[in-house]
């Protein structure tokens, strides 16, 4: 995977970084989503279209780690690349 961002041209790099960046803007709204929906349905407060199994919040926390994970690393590895056509 590395090795892939290493050699990529600008226009990828910029593209993977802007790609990157969504992803954690995308993960961390889920993540938001979830934290506010776990304390409405604690509190009793959560509005009938949004009373899911607690199972569903679990899997929004865990697929937004991932998602933030995923982009951080996206996000490290561009710039790296990016700074090295910089360099250059």
């Amino acid at each position: 995977m590395i090795h892939f961002f290493s050699s990529l041209p600008k226009e990828s790099a910029e593209r993977w970084q802007t790609i990157s960046e969504v992803v954690l803007v995308v993960s961390g709204l889920a993540l938001a989503f979830d934290a506010i929906g776990e304390y409405l349905g604690d509190h009793e407060k959560l509005p009938r279209l949004l009373k899911w199994p607690k199972l569903v919040f679990i899997l929004i926390v865990v697929a937004s780690l991932i998602g933030e994970f995923a982009g951080d690393a996206g996000v490290f590895l561009t710039s790296r690349r990016l700074q090295e056509v910089e360099d250059v």
